[in-house]
């Protein structure tokens, strides 16, 4: 009996020991833990500013980011167009980075235009923009700002006249023209320079449009550079070629004046003053001979350089009893009653203006490589925003604002160019050439 007890108990140690190895051998390995799912980023969320201290070429905007989206902001700022739906890759400001609020400035914008923009925000999993809005810049214009040049049409300068920035075409484009000097009495506006009739260039002026020729332009040059209107009179200084030689002239309602300056001469701009008329210009006592800057007071010429060298006096204002004319004499000088001084960096000197106690010069600057278009307040150098080399030549300054005509030489051809208070604006987007060369402005 103990036997048969012995044998059972060994059978069921056996069976729990087999069955134990049998179950280890089939069990599974352990599940491994998963690894934790990737956090995942979203846009930005964000809001746009309503845009303020709007101007003719600039507006203020900003933004408020209220989440990053699970990732760093790495960009933000405003972004703008003439067109809905701005994006951050063209006209855009870049004003920090992470959350919280920013604030953009919009710059280089266009007088009367409509603009539309929005705040944007870049993270790793893209550019985000808040509501778009938009707004209108003020009018460049509130004074009537005359401007004349010339535009080329692809074939011929066609003399215009931009009143508030819209051209009217002077001539019909079929020969060369310019419009040199303009000057705007009531309701009439009075424009001289000169037209090509087919030969030669005659001297011109338009009143309202309408134009008169001061010289024949059949057996010479002639071309009128600036007029001024006192009382029922109207002035136009100039030149014409007699006899083979240039001659400086005035006209005087027409009817032609040779001012006295050797064998040729040069007028360049003129001034009224009581029964006075000032003229500036250049003259050389004989053919061949260097130029002088000279001025003319009723017809008596004043010289104010020797003829060492070439010199000449392109602009001239008069002020009270100061009499200031300003040209080039190596570099550019202004004369203030016959007494010289040098402007500043100036390597042409082209229009001086007064207005108040404030003295005005237009011209251009020599930086060793090319001339800039520039601005002489009191002496006080400022170039003008440019695009390429170039010239201001007339500056016109009323109330707190200074207006400033020229040209700018970039992407091989001129562009005629206006500041006001030191904004430019090209006048003529054209791949032709385009001058502007005087201004006038009236409230």
């Amino acid at each position: 009996m103990k036997h048969l007890y012995f044998i059972l108990l060994v059978s069921v140690i056996f069976s729990a020991l087999f069955l134990s190895c049998k179950k280890d051998d089939n069990s599974l390995p352990p599940t491994p833990t998963p690894p934790p799912a990737p956090t995942k980023v979203y846009l930005p969320s964000l809001t746009t500013t309503a845009v303020n201290t709007i101007t003719s070429s600039t507006a203020i905007s900003g933004g408020n980011i209220t989440s990053d989206g699970g990732a760093t902001i790495t960009a933000r700022g405003i972004c703008w167009s003439t067109s809905a739906g701005p994006i951050a890759t063209i006209n855009f400001t870049t004003n920090g980075t992470g959350t919280g609020s920013f604030t953009g400035n919009m710059t280089g914008l266009n007088p009367s235009t409509t603009y539309y923009y929005r705040a944007y925000a870049t993270n790793s999993a893209g550019t985000a923009y808040g509501t778009e809005g938009s707004f209108i810049t003020k009018n460049l214009y509130t004074n009537n700002v005359y401007v004349v040049g010339s535009v080329n049409n692809g074939m011929y300068d066609v003399a215009t006249i931009w009143r508030n920035e819209v051209a009217t075409s002077l001539t019909n484009g079929t020969s060369n023209a310019a419009a040199k000097g303009v000057f705007v009495s009531g309701s009439d506006v009075y424009v001289v320079g000169y037209e090509n009739m087919g030969t030669f260039d005659a001297a011109k002026i338009w009143k309202n449009g309408v134009a008169t020729s001061l010289s024949a332009g059949t057996s010479g040059n002639g071309t009128a550079n600036s007029v001024f209107v006192s009382g029922a009179d109207v002035y136009v200084a100039g030149f014409e070629n007699i006899g083979g030689f240039d001659k400086a002239m005035v006209w005087k309602n027409g009817v032609a004046e040779v001012l006295p300056s050797g064998i040729q001469g040069y007028a360049y701009s003129l001034y009224v003053a009581g029964t006075d008329v000032y003229v500036a210009g250049y003259s050389s006592s004989f053919s061949g001979g260097l130029s002088r800057a000279t001025l003319w007071k009723n017809g008596v010429p004043n010289y104010f350089t020797d003829g060492s060298y070439n010199a000449y006096a392109k602009g001239v204002f008069v002020s009270g009893s100061d009499v200031y004319v300003v040209g080039i004499d190596q570099g550019a000088k202004m004369w203030k009653n016959g007494v010289q001084s040098t402007l500043t960096g100036g390597f042409n000197a082209t229009s001086v203006t007064v207005y108040g106690t404030d003295v005005y010069v237009t011209g251009s600057s020599n930086s060793g490589i090319s001339t800039y278009n520039s601005l002489w307040k009191n002496g006080v150098l400022t170039v003008l925003p440019y695009i390429g080399s170039g010239n201001a030549f007339s500056v016109f300054p009323l109330g707190t604002d200074v207006y400033v005509v020229g040209e700018d030489f970039g992407g091989g051809v001129y562009k005629a160019r206006f500041w006001k208070n030191g904004v430019g604006i090209t006048l003529s987007n054209i791949f032709y050439d385009a001058h502007a060369y005087s201004v006038f402005v009236t409230p």
